[in-house]
């Protein structure tokens, strides 16, 4: 009897959490089993049966036996043997036990690759045990209802961000129309509610624990799609294509580095360095204060004195030209490497 292994991305977050030494002893090994054969993952399959004939040895003739007929009845004694052999040792309870714990490991295997090496879905929540048929909710259910609840939360997400970002960039406009308008009152020309929005994001970002959004691995699918639309639109936002003015833009791009800053990951630094260095934010400026604060976060002991990026704006000045704080970050990623490939050699 062979078993085949159908795993369930329902089940996933269950199996992440049981370590192959948890199956060592046979009682521990046995009930894992018995929960696959519950959660419907396995199927069994009946083995071939072994030719109880065996091999036909030729008759009695009287011309002599060639070579190839020699070699095709060695070819056949051997397969009938090695057949016989292997459903023998198949039978046995240490094959039994081997065969189980091979199934476990690879349902382990696929838990571990689902969650680390592709995309990890919301819905790989933790499902109750099956109640059967004594009227309770099954695991099909179970799964059901999870699926369409994080559907239901991806739909009001994504429609969410969708109206956030087209009242922003309304917003925006509507402050340029007021400004160019010598009718309206100086308060409706300070009025920007885009740029109040943007100033509360960057407050609750510097407020949180460093790097809150490092790992990805804590993070679900639906999150990291929300952080990766929130960056291209904070993106499109400094380049100008928003309609977002200087101080727009300038807010936009220290929101944006300050998520680099709580991700912590080199590519998402480099990405906005990469922003940083495009032709069209050469007016756009960045403040000092959360310039040393990225530096300190990529290096323990910042070497680099923020006054030597500033040479061309004045001592009371808290801001720098964006560009200029890209080529600093990227000195500093620098630093840090070769510190590093120093430190393993």
């Amino acid at each position: 009897m062979s078993t085949i292994l159908n795993p369930s991305d329902v089940y996933n977050a269950n199996w992440i959490e049981v370590k192959p030494t948890d199956l060592i002893e046979p009682s521990q090994s046995d009930g894992y089993f018995n929960k696959l054969i519950t959660d419907k993952e396995v199927t069994f399959s009946p083995s071939l049966c072994v030719d109880s004939v065996g091999v036909q040895f030729i008759e009695l003739d009287p011309r002599k036996p060639t070579e190839t007929d020699k070699k095709e009845l060695i070819d056949k004694i051997l397969e009938s043997e090695n057949a016989l052999v292997s459903h023998i040792s198949a039978t046995t309870l240490f094959s039994q036990n081997i065969a189980k714990k091979r199934v476990l490991h690879e349902r382990i295997l696929f838990a571990v690759s689902q969650k680390y090496h592709k995309d990890y879905k919301g819905q790989e929540l933790k499902a109750p045990p099956s109640t059967g048929s004594n009227g309770g909710e099954s695991s099909t259910d179970v799964a059901s209802t999870l699926a369409g609840n994080s559907l239901l939360i991806e739909i009001g997400l994504k429609t969410g961000l969708s109206l956030m970002f087209s009242l922003l960039r309304q917003s925006w406009v509507q402050a340029q129309v007021m400004m160019s308008s010598s009718a309206s009152s100086p308060l409706l020309q300070s009025c920007n509610l885009s740029n109040e929005v943007l100033i509360t994001a960057k407050e609750i970002l510097s407020s949180l624990p460093p790097l809150s959004l490092a790992l990805d691995t804590k993070i679900p699918q639906l999150g990291i799609q929300t952080l990766t639309q929130v960056c291209d639109f904070l993106k499109a936002t400094v380049h100008g294509k928003c309609g977002a003015d200087l101080s727009g833009r300038q807010l936009a791009a220290e929101v944006l580095l300050c998520l680099v800053i709580q991700r912590g990951s080199l590519h998402c630094v480099l990405d906005w360095v990469r922003m940083a260095r495009a032709e069209g934010v050469k007016d756009v400026l960045i403040s000092k204060s959360l310039l040393m604060q990225t530096i300190q976060q990529i290096e323990c002991t910042p070497s680099l004195d923020i006054d030597e990026l500033c040479e061309t704006m004045n001592d009371d000045s808290n801001t720098v030209p964006l560009q200029r704080a890209a080529s600093a970050i990227m000195r500093h990623v620098c630093e840090t490497a070769t510190t590093f490939i120093e430190m393993c050699m």
